[in-house]
């Protein structure tokens, strides 16, 4: 560099500042060496980039993202099992109701318990109640006369593994000394399944009118 690049003024010696302004004027192989170091740093940035977006565009594996609710997984698999769980029970636990509803007729009429003590866990809170029940119809000073005439199953679903609701309606006479009347209820049966066998732990009815007959 022979010239100042800020004041112009011609260089005279070997300084390496200029005489008349004072600005820094590095040699000629300086400057060379300078250029070369920021051409070789270019370089590898180059090759660094070029290498990076090789990589982005072959080597990453062309991968779909998919989002999974595990919770909406876990009902679809519940539901299914259940579903799964009535078909193979629906058949056996309308049988068993409508087999409970002939008996209890039986027990009604006859006050007699042991006719459906087995349709309950022993000892259960059902059992007790159900018990009293018939002993109640027993120790009635009129003459009485239960005729069920229909036990329609109108619903069994699953609440889990081991436990199905069985809807039902209802329809019987009930006579006695003072009374004739005709009954229509609809009820829930909860029915517990342990192993090869039925228990009714709940029965709850949900409607029940009744008109002289």
């Amino acid at each position: 560099m022979k010239n100042c690049r800020d004041c112009g003024k011609e260089k005279s010696g070997t300084e390496n500042y200029c005489l008349n302004c004072g600005l820094c004027m590095p040699s000629p192989k300086r400057q060379v060496k300078i250029s070369g170091i920021i051409s070789f740093v270019m370089t590898i940035l180059g090759l660094l980039g070029t290498h990076l977006y090789i990589s982005s565009k072959y080597d990453t594996p062309n991968v779909e993202t998919v989002a999974v609710d595990s919770e909406n997984i876990h009902i679809e698999f519940v539901y299914s099992d259940l579903h799964q769980l009535v078909e193979e029970n629906e058949t056996d636990v309308s049988d068993f109701i409508a087999s409970f509803r002939y008996y209890f007729e039986v027990a009604l009429n006859s006050a007699d318990f042991s006719y459906i003590e087995d349709y309950f866990k022993t000892g259960s809170q059902i059992q007790t109640d159900y018990l009293t029940d018939i002993e109640r119809h027993g120790a009635m000073s009129d003459g009485y006369h239960y005729d069920f005439q229909s036990t329609t199953i109108t619903r069994v679903e699953a609440i889990d593994q081991e436990t199905l609701l069985v809807n039902t309606a209802e329809m019987f006479y009930f006579t006695s000394d003072d009374d004739a009347l005709i009954y229509n209820k609809t009820k829930a049966y909860t029915v517990e399944i342990q192993g090869d066998d039925y228990y009714i732990t709940n029965i709850k009815t949900i409607t029940s009118d009744k008109v002289a007959s």
